[in-house]
C-alpha cells in the first residue's frame, strides 16, 4: 500500500482497525528487504574481477615470450611456438568465457513537497535527488583492443563516416519491410500474404539482444548533481561497484561505462578532474568512463517533425498532421509535443500508416 502511495495518516487508520501492520513497522520492513539489494551486482563485480585477472595473466606470459625471444626469427625452437600457440589460444577461450560486464546509468529525481499550510518556518521544499541503476550487459567486447584505437582519426577519410552503397541498400530494403507489415497489417486483400514476409530484421547480436536485460537498482542517493561535492560522493559511491576497487592499491581497476544525460555527463568529468591529485587509480576514480545517453533524443526529434509538420492554421487542410488531429479528437495533442510525448507519438504513427496504406 505504500509503495502505491498511500498516506500515513491512512496507513495508521487501517491498522488500527488490524487492516495491515503500522507505518513504523512497514517503513522497518521496506528497509529489511534492500538490505541485499546489491547482491547480484557484487557477484557480478566479483565474477569481472577473477575473469580479468586470469586474462592480464596470460597476457602477460605471452609478453613474457615476446621480450625473450623473436619469433619471427627462425632459431626459435619448436616448444616456444607451440606454448605461444597455446597461451594465444588459451587467451581466446577466456574472453570467451568473461562475464560480460556491465554499465551504471543514473539521473536526477526533483520532487515538489507542498505543505498543507504554509508558514514562515514551514514553506514548500525542493528534494533534488539522483538515482542509479546497474545493467548487465547483453552483448560483450572482449575481443575489441582497449589499449590502442583500431585506427588514426586524422589518418580516416570522411566518405567512411557517410552511407556507402551498400548501406544506402540495406536501408531501403528495410524500409520496404517496414512498408510491407503495414500493408500487410492494414489491408485485408494482401493480409494473407503477411505470413509469406520475415517478421524480423536480423543480425548477429539478434539472439542476445533478444534476451531480457538484468539489471540491479542501487537506490536513491540524497545528493545533488549541481553542487560539485555532491557530484563527487556520487561518484565515489558508484567506484566502489567498480571491480578491482582498492583505494590502498595500485591495482588498476577495470573500466566500467557510467551513463547519463549532457548535464551528469559535464557534472561527471569535473568531479574526476577534482580528483586527479588522488595517490592511487581508484582514489582517482579512474574506474568510471562517462559517456551521454540519449534519454531525450526522441522527444527532440519530435519538435524537429512538429516544426515542419504541424501548423494549426492547416486544421481545414485535408492531408496535414493538424488535420489528421483534428479528424480522430485528439485534443491531448498540442503545438508542443513535449507536453504529452505518448500521446503526440501515437498521432505521427497512425499518421504515417495512414499516409502508406493511402498511397498503395
Amino acid at each position: 500500500m505504500k509503495k502505491g502511495g498511500l498516506k500515513k495518516v491512512a496507513i495508521e487508520q487501517l491498522a488500527a482497525q488490524y487492516v495491515c501492520v503500522g507505518y513504523g513497522c512497514t517503513s522497518s520492513m521496506l528497509e529489511y528487504f534492500g538490505k541485499k539489494h546489491d547482491e547480484l551486482l557484487l557477484s557480478w563485480k566479483n565474477e569481472v574481477e577473477h575473469w580479468s585477472r586470469r586474462e592480464r595473466e596470460v597476457e602477460c606470459q605471452l609478453q613474457q615470450i615476446h621480450a625473450d625471444e623473436d619469433l619471427t626469427n627462425n632459431h626459435t625452437t619448436p616448444d616456444t611456438v607451440l606454448q605461444y600457440s597455446a597461451l594465444e589460444e588459451e587467451l581466446k577461450q577466456v574472453r570467451q568465457q568473461m562475464h560480460p560486464g556491465y554499465s551504471f546509468t543514473g539521473d536526477n529525481v526533483d520532487i515538489r513537497h507542498h505543505v498543507r499550510q504554509i508558514t514562515q518556518s514551514n514553506q514548500n521544499k525542493d528534494h533534488h535527488l539522483y538515482h542509479l541503476v546497474a545493467y548487465k550487459n547483453r552483448v560483450a567486447g572482449h575481443h575489441l583492443p582497449d589499449d590502442k584505437p583500431q585506427a588514426n582519426p586524422l589518418a580516416v577519410p570522411l566518405k567512411q563516416f557517410l552511407p556507402s552503397e551498400e548501406d544506402q541498400s540495406t536501408l531501403i530494403e528495410e524500409m520496404a519491410l517496414l512498408v510491407t507489415w503495414t500493408w500487410s497489417k492494414y489491408i485485408p486483400s494482401i493480409a494473407d500474404y503477411g505470413i509469406h514476409v520475415d517478421q524480423t530484421m536480423h543480425h548477429e547480436n539478434m539472439e542476445s539482444m533478444k534476451k531480457k536485460t538484468e539489471k540491479v537498482y542501487l537506490g536513491v542517493l540524497d545528493k545533488n548533481e549541481q553542487y560539485g561535492d555532491d557530484m563527487i560522493d556520487i561518484v565515489e559511491y558508484l567506484h566502489a561497484y567498480v571491480p578491482g576497487h582498492s583505494v590502498d592499491t595500485d591495482e588498476q581497476p577495470v573500466k566500467i561505462l557510467s551513463g547519463g544525460d549532457y548535464l551528469t555527463f559535464e557534472r561527471h568529468k569535473e568531479a574526476q578532474s577534482s580528483k586527479r591529485d588522488g595517490r592511487t587509480p581508484s582514489s582517482r576514480v579512474e574506474g568510471l568512463i562517462p559517456k551521454v545517453e540519449d534519454f531525450h533524443v526522441q522527444a527532440e526529434w519530435q519538435k524537429v517533425i512538429w516544426l515542419h509538420l504541424y501548423s494549426t492554421a492547416s486544421c481545414r487542410d485535408i492531408g496535414t498532421l493538424h488535420a489528421a488531429r483534428n479528424a480522430i479528437n485528439s485534443r491531448n495533442v498540442s503545438s508542443d509535443p513535449a507536453k504529452n510525448f505518448y500521446a503526440s507519438s501515437e498521432l505521427l504513427d497512425k499518421f504515417t500508416d495512414a499516409y502508406l496504406v493511402a498511397g498503395l
